[in-house]
C-alpha cells in the first residue's frame, strides 16, 4: 500500500499543475461567459476516469488506480470549480449561460463517461 500513496501524491500533483496550465491556455483565447476551461478538463477526465477503470493492471491495479485515478485525474477535474462558476453565472444574472453549464456539464460528462465503456 506504501506505493500507491507516492502514486497518489505525485498523481495529484501533476493532475493540479495539468488543470492549471491548461486553465491558463484556453482562457488567454477564450473571452466568453461559457466556462469552456473547466468544461472542458472535467470532460475530458470524465471519458479517462471511465477508460482507465475498464483496464486490469494485474498486480499493479490499485497503484495505478491510486496515481491516475484518485490522484491525476482527482486532481485534474473539479466539482468544486464547476459548483462555483455555476454560481458565479447566476450571480452575473447570466441564467442562459448557468443553466447550459450545469445541464452540460452533467450530460456531457455522463455521456462522454459512457462513450468510454464503449469504445475501450
Amino acid at each position: 500500500m506504501g506505493w500507491a500513496w507516492v502514486g497518489l501524491g505525485v498523481g495529484g500533483v501533476l493532475g493540479a499543475w495539468l488543470r492549471f496550465m491548461i486553465t491558463n491556455l484556453i482562457n488567454r483565447y477564450w473571452r466568453y461567459s461559457f466556462p469552456i476551461a473547466t468544461f472542458s478538463i472535467n470532460m475530458i477526465g470524465s471519458f479517462a476516469l471511465s477508460s482507465l477503470y475498464l483496464f486490469n493492471f494485474g498486480v499493479h491495479q490499485k497503484f495505478i488506480l491510486y496515481t491516475f485515478g484518485s490522484g491525476l485525474l482527482g486532481a485534474f477535474t473539479t466539482f468544486s470549480t464547476f459548483s462555483y462558476e455555476t454560481a458565479l453565472l447566476l450571480d452575473r444574472r447570466a441564467i442562459l449561460a448557468s443553466l447550459s453549464y450545469f445541464v452540460l456539464s452533467v450530460m456531457l460528462g455522463i455521456f462522454c463517461a459512457w462513450l468510454a465503456t464503449v469504445l475501450v
